[in-house]
């Protein structure tokens, strides 16, 4: 980043930005060498906090300024290394949860981040995959700041809220208490991740408003979407009620496989009912380097998502709470 902010042929504003984002980058990696540094959300927040901004400005430069190809795809590249270095940050050195002390919301919100990016990342790769080349994408704020970091904030806020909640200071919540917090988890999932995709769509595929956008519609794709939102929650949050904490890090694994998989094709399926075109994953010359974004995103959302999940013990004893 520090790099292509020094070398692109960009006004000085945007250079400024790069800079500062680079600069933010450093800052957080810097973080993560220091032991005893709090962790993740320091070093993973300033990292994610500079590949947007990095983000952003690149992507408007070379849509707008007429930045040449190789130097735009050059910036583009280092973005997914970025989301995946800042997601994979907030699953560095958990803080054990103490005995004795109530769950909080902010116990849980490493993984919510982590679930995030890593979701997101997970469409930028599907976003490429089709193209010739890889091609930067669009940018428009409105659908990052109204409909994209809504998503997020449901993601992560909400969903730790409510599992901070269920969790009593000596006991994990149990029966009907449980079977009610698992759903509200997984629609607040379904609901935050419809939210952020359609912001993400809109902004990084038309650079449009997503609030003026809509949807042209698709019968297949709908019917896609509908099945994997009933396959997130139904049977994904079913394997979680069935197993629990139980099966160790297969089971633990098997859980965040479901995810992607199931993510998977709730992103083609609210792609095909935004674009009104049939879903489908074409596979075009970027196939090769769209894979590694994807790659990036299975990353973060099997084994960076079970190493978060290591430091967050149940309360009363045990292993982590599924999430």
């Amino acid at each position: 980043m520090a790099a292509m902010a020094l070398i692109a042929p960009i006004a000085a504003g945007a250079r400024a930005a790069e800079a500062a984002g680079a600069l933010a980058a450093i800052a957080g990696g810097a973080l993560l060498a220091r032991k005893g540094a709090p962790l993740g959300f320091a070093a993973g927040g300033l990292m994610l906090l500079a590949s947007i901004v990095y983000f952003a400005v690149t992507n408007t430069e070379f849509h707008q300024a007429g930045v040449g190809y190789a130097i735009g795809v050059a910036q583009f590249v280092t973005v997914p290394v970025g989301l995946v270095l800042g997601g994979a940050a907030f699953a560095l050195r958990p803080r054990p949860l103490a005995a004795g002390r109530r769950t909080r919301m902010a116990d849980f919100a490493p993984d919510g981040a982590i679930l995030a990016v890593g979701t997101i990342l997970l469409g930028i790769g599907l976003g490429q995959i089709a193209n010739e080349r890889l091609m930067p994408p669009m940018w428009n704020w409105v659908s990052f700041l109204g409909l994209t970091v809504t998503g997020m904030l449901v993601l992560v806020v909400g969903r730790s809220a409510v599992k901070a909640a269920l969790c009593e200071e000596d006991r994990p919540p149990e029966g009907t208490r449980r079977l009610l917090g698992l759903l509200a988890t997984e629609l607040l999932l379904v609901v935050g991740v419809a939210v952020m995709i359609y912001g993400a769509l809109n902004n990084l595929v038309l650079g449009a408003n997503g609030f003026r956008t809509g949807f042209k519609g698709n019968g297949e794709g709908l019917a896609l979407w509908a099945a994997a939102a009933l396959f997130l929650v139904g049977v994904r949050g079913g394997f979680k009620l069935a197993l629990g904490n139980r099966g160790g890090a297969g089971a633990a694994a098997l859980r965040e496989i479901l995810y992607f998989a199931g993510v998977f094709a709730f992103i083609v399926g609210e792609r095909s009912v935004i674009s009104g075109k049939p879903p489908g994953v074409p596979i075009g010359g970027a196939a090769s380097a769209a894979a590694l974004i994807l790659v990036g995103a299975l990353f973060l959302l099997v084994p960076a998502r079970m190493a978060a999940k290591q430091g967050r013990p149940r309360p009363g004893g045990g292993e982590s709470v599924p999430a």
